[in-house]
Parts: C-alpha cells; structure tokens; sequence
C-alpha cells in the first residue's frame, strides 16, 4: 500500500466480503481462488495479479469477469499502478455499476493518483451502494483527515465503528482524527482500542505514540514506539527510530543501535547507521546487537569480509544469536564461501524455522 506518513495503513485493503462485492458464482478454480484472495506484500500482489490475468484469459463471463477485473485492478493499485487498477475498475463497473469493492478500489486510486474530486465522489457512491458497509464510511473519513477536515472525518470513522466493531483500522483512523484535533486523551483511547482488536499493529502503535508524545508522557511514548519497531521493515520505521533517539538521552547506546538497524534493514542513509553504530559501540563495544547491526551496514555497502566479522563477532559474544549466524551465512555466499555459508545457514535455520521468511521480508535471501 503506498504511503500517506504515518498513514500508510489508513485505508482499507478491499478483498471479499461486502455485498456487491465477490460473487458467490466465481468459479471455484485455483486461478480464481489465487484471484480472490487477500494478499500482502509484493510477490504476493504479483501472484494475486497473475492469477486475475488468467481468469480473465480463460474467458470469464458476467459476475466471473467483473470480480476478476475488480481484484485485478485492487492488485495493481496495491502496487502502485494507480492507471492500469482506474481502468479495470471502470470496466468493471461498467459490468456492475454499484460494486463496492469497485468503487472504493478507484477512489483510493483517485486519491493516491492527485484527484480528491473524483475520489470523494467514489466514496460517497460506494455508501450510498451499501450504507451498511463500513469500507465506504471509514475510506471517506479517512479523505476527510486529508483535507484537515477533523470533525466531519470522526463522524465517518464512528459510523465505520459502529457497523464493524471488531475491525481495529476504523479505531485506529479515529484515533489519528483525535489527534489532529489535538484532543490527545481520546486518541490513546482509540488507538488502544485498536491495538486490542490487533495486537501487532504497527500503525496504532506509532498514532499512539504520537499521542503521548503531543500530552507529554515521554516515557509511555518511547515504549510504544519502540514496540511499532518490531518490524523495522515498515513504510515508517525510520521516523520511529528518529522518534526514540529524541526521546531517549543523547547518545544513549540502545537507541542509537535501534536507528542504526533500521537504516541497515531498509538499505538507507548507510553512511549514517554506519555513524550511529560506532557511536553506540563507542560507549558498549562488545553489544551482540550492535555488532550485528553493524555488521548488516557493512553486508549493504557490499563489504562482505568485513560484514563477516562483525558477524563473528557478535557471535563471539553471544553463540545463539541466530540472526548473526544467518546473515554471515549469506554474507559468507557473497564472499564466495560456499561451505562456511551452508554450514551457518543450515544451522539457523535449524535453530529458528522462521528465519529465512523474516528475512526474505527484507529482502536478504541467500
């Protein structure tokens, strides 16, 4: 999903579920099955885009061809091919003109693409399609907060709430909403409430965050931005990180490591987590961890005998750190040692099955 700061997360990702939205007649092929499903990431998009094409080559017809073009153009919009999804779904409205996942689907394009116009208009056709769907009240509230329109964005997302009480994005949303109307109390509530409904949920973790921070509860504030942190890998993890270095004490050595990591994980500003990490082992030279942050600046900028050793390293200090013995693994390929990268991947691997996923996901495979 394109990124709107720490909004990366305010709309929703439109799938299956609401009326007018899949057909209950799509064949039950693995092509229209792979079509329809939810999906997350990049080669899962591509997959889901795929598998929507050959549908529609096998020849689709009727409610078949007009979902698969709606799940199509929802692929290439998560991609950031706002274009190619604003024509699949006006073909696919002009199969079914009051699909909501449809509408949605082109006014989020609309939005990401610079025309609020027609994605308002979008918004409100998809409501009054089906007023009882929240996706329409929660994507219109949503354009609101884009618009600094505070008040009119809280009404939406609140009847979001109140049709779909389990979904934490409407909680979270509202809660961004709060906060712009600086009324911080309500929105720590709504982010907690959002953070109850999905525990791990990075983007109420960070609004929360922001919450405490503008009320002035540093502590609190750092702890929640800290825990958005779990996975450096988001659209907003390096303001995070800039986040818990100005709140912590100058040159505290944990959260200088924590920004060095996160540069080192989203391969950016390398010269500058390169500095943050020798700040860090400057005042603790033997932290596992930040040997080991240190050691993926260095895998980045393409120093792979270096990487190595800090790798071997952090190991010295701390022999379970799987992550350490992974990345050396395929620090180790780089450097054109086959059997020493085999030997430490398999042992990783064989110590934490989820490592090469993890990973993958930052796009460090072996």
């Amino acid at each position: 999903m394109r990124a709107y700061g720490l909004a990366s997360f305010a709309v929703a990702v439109l799938i299956c579920g609401a009326i007018g939205g899949c057909s209950a007649q799509i064949t039950q092929s693995a092509q229209a099955k792979a079509c329809t499903a939810s999906a997350d990431g990049n080669d899962a998009l591509q997959a889901k885009l795929a598998a929507c094409a050959n549908v529609l080559k096998q020849g689709a017809k009727g409610d078949d061809l007009e979902q698969a073009l709606a799940q199509r153009g929802e692929a290439k919009r998560l991609l950031s091919d706002d274009k190619g999804a604003v024509a699949d779904f006006d073909q696919a409205l002009r199969l079914k003109p009051g699909d909501t996942i449809a509408l949605n689907g082109r006014g989020l394009a609309y939005l990401d693409d610079g025309k609020p116009d027609l994605a308002l208009a979008d918004f409100n056709a998809a409501i009054r399609a089906n007023p009882g769907d929240s996706t329409g009240f929660d994507n219109r509230g949503y354009f609101e907060r884009t618009r600094n329109d505070y008040t009119a964005a809280i009404t939406d997302q609140s009847r979001a709430i109140e049709l779909e009480p389990t979904e934490a994005l409407p909680w979270a949303n509202r809660g961004y909403d709060y906060a712009g109307k600086r009324q911080w109390d309500s929105a720590i509530a709504d982010f907690s409430d959002a953070l109850r409904l999905a525990r791990r949920y990075p983007y109420a973790q960070e609004g929360r965050a922001e919450a405490e921070r503008g009320k002035g509860d540093t502590k609190a504030a750092l702890k929640d931005y800290e825990a958005a942190l779990g996975d450096p890998h988001t659209d907003n993890a390096l303001a995070d990180a800039e986040a818990v270095v100005e709140l912590s004490p100058a040159g505290d050595p944990d959260a200088l490591n924590i920004r060095c990591w996160v540069r080192g994980v989203n391969n950016t500003e390398l010269p500058e987590g390169l500095a943050d990490c020798q700040q860090s082992l400057a005042t603790r030279p033997t932290s596992a961890a930040t040997l080991d942050s240190l050691a993926l600046i260095y895998f980045r900028q393409g120093r792979f005998n270096d990487a190595i050793t800090q790798y071997t390293a952090a190991l010295a200090v701390d022999p379970t750190q799987e992550d350490s013995q992974y990345m050396r693994g395929i620090a180790k390929l780089r450097a054109g040692d086959k059997a020493g990268a085999d030997a430490d991947i398999e042992a990783a691997t064989a110590a934490d099955k989820t490592i090469a996923g993890r990973f993958a996901g930052y796009g460090l495979k072996p």
